[in-house]
């Protein structure tokens, strides 16, 4: 059960590089300027770490974070049960 869910990991892991290459050499071949905005939520157990370059992104990071607290918790709940 475990090897499934570490090789569906890997497999999700290695789907975002692979959009982000492809997203980089279509997007170098376009010739306009564009506005970058930039953020992330990084959890260290149960505590996030939100960064943006925006506002707005920084709303969607704290959502995000949100979200990912609340799976976190339901996992814990769900698998600590013998």
């Amino acid at each position: 059960m475990y090897v499934y869910i570490a090789f569906i990991g890997i497999i999700l892991i290695l789907a975002g590089f692979m959009l982000l290459f492809l997203y980089t050499l279509l997007s170098a071949s376009q010739q306009q300027k564009s506005s970058v905005n930039v953020g992330g939520v990084v959890m260290i157990g149960p505590v996030p770490i939100i960064f943006g370059t925006s506002q707005g992104i920084i709303v969607v990071a704290e959502i995000l974070a949100i979200v990912l607290i609340i799976i976190a918790i339901l996992f814990f709940f769900l698998f600590s049960r013998r």
